[in-house]
């Protein structure tokens, strides 16, 4: 498998190093040559990246898993932010998702104190190729879906403007990206019993989906109301869009979390066919969404898109699975309409409170004193009542099971 991923990744390296300038003429950003011959570089890290992860969830080390990604992650968003920050260039940017790719299989391999050398076998790559087909055809899908509205942006309204995307990415979108990561990963062996037991999955699939909306959903209400505060502080001047379009790139991420869950359900299951449908779906909303941006010259356009795009998949998903048994929907529809009001109260709550407290015609002190005790009092109150949350109590359900 290692050698398999070594050769995949060669030849992906050497295709995306051969057609930086392509690439860079699609983008409509001459500047990103350079930083795409750089990221060519370092594909070859990439299948080692996911071999070592399937590794991982073969031996049962999910924790492991989890922490590698996490720790990888965070400390690429760290690192790739510093550099942003120091070195002002456009090669700086992917500093970040290169040390991430590169940083998860060796943690991994730390973890296990076990080191993978590259082989090749002739049987087992026959044996996987038509899985690997399958979801590599997934992955083209959701790779043109997701990047359809940025190669607009930066090719119709300039490379500041998708700048701006990009800055505001990095604070809202890429932290819940992270979460939704080590989430799917966890939870993606669970499914393998699903296969022939669909009894099992018909509750246990809503309740790993309102969990997992109960984790984003409100969080990225959160960061969405935070984020225009954060952005001027963290950034500087001169990041009014990426103030503008962060609560529209936040709720994007958190609405795709509980998607991604079922997608990766029906991946494994054996239902592909059913999530190209949806990524095809997702392409052709982010398409209809793209061409009034091209005529009016407006990054609503796209933002609206971005919004849309996972809660047409999901719908599609949705529709699908209950079809066929796989999701109990009256568990489901209504635990997320509680998650939709709960999201919508705290974000007012917060909307107003830090309205309050950046509010310069008061004073100061008084004012973040009392919006100090604010946020004391709530999160007392969450702390007291933890064991009546909906995520909680979902959650000590299967604990109780292990």
């Amino acid at each position: 498998m290692s050698g398999l991923a070594l050769i995949s990744g060669a030849v992906v390296s050497m295709a995306l190093l051969l057609s930086a300038n392509l690439w860079s003429d699609l983008w409509g950003t001459p500047e990103a040559v350079n930083p795409t011959r750089i990221i060519a570089l370092f594909v070859l890290a990439a299948p080692q990246s996911v071999v070592m992860q399937g590794v991982a969830r073969r031996r049962g080390s999910y924790k492991l898993l989890a922490i590698s990604t996490v720790t990888a992650n965070v400390v690429g968003m760290g690192v790739g932010v510093a550099c942003a920050l120091q070195f002002r260039s456009a090669s700086a940017l992917v500093v970040s998702p290169i040390l991430s790719q590169v940083l998860v299989p060796i943690l991994i391999q730390i973890g296990l104190r076990r080191f993978y050398y590259p082989a090749f076998d002739k049987e087992i790559s026959k044996t996987i190729t038509p899985f690997v087909g399958k979801v590599l055809v997934f992955g083209l899908l959701a790779y043109a879906g997701r990047n359809v509205p940025r190669i607009a942006v930066s090719r119709f309204l300039g490379s500041s403007v998708y700048g701006n995307w990009n800055r505001s990415d990095v604070l809202t979108s890429m932290p819940l990206q992270t979460v939704e990561t080590a989430i799917v990963q966890v939870v993606y062996p669970e499914f393998r019993h699903d296969i022939l037991d669909r009894k099992r999955a018909h509750d246990n699939w809503a309740n790993m989906m309102l969990l997992v909306a109960w984790i984003g959903v409100p969080t990225s209400v959160g960061l969405g109301v935070v984020a225009p505060h954060l952005i001027p502080i963290l950034f500087g001047p001169g990041w009014q869009i990426a103030a503008i379009i962060a609560p529209g790139l936040a709720l994007a991420s958190g609405l795709q979390m509980p998607g991604s869950v079922l997608s990766s359900g029906l991946q494994a299951t054996n239902n592909q066919t059913q999530t190209w449908i949806s990524e095809g779906l997702v392409l052709v909303i982010q398409v209809w969404c793209v061409v009034p941006l091209i005529i009016y010259g407006n990054i609503w356009f796209a933002i609206g898109g971005v919004i849309a795009a996972p809660v047409i998949r999901h719908t599609s998903d949705l529709y699908y699975a209950n079809r066929h048994g796989l999701v109990n929907l009256r568990l489901l529809l209504p635990g997320y309409a509680n998650v939709i009001v709960s999201s919508t109260a705290l974000g007012a709550g917060l909307y107003f409170l830090l309205d309050f407290a950046f509010d310069g015609d008061r004073p100061l002190v008084p004012r973040f004193a009392l919006t100090l005790m604010a946020a004391l009092v709530a999160l007392t109150l969450v702390f007291v009542f933890r064991r009546r949350l909906p995520p909680v109590k979902i959650a000590k359900q299967y604990i109780g099971r292990s």
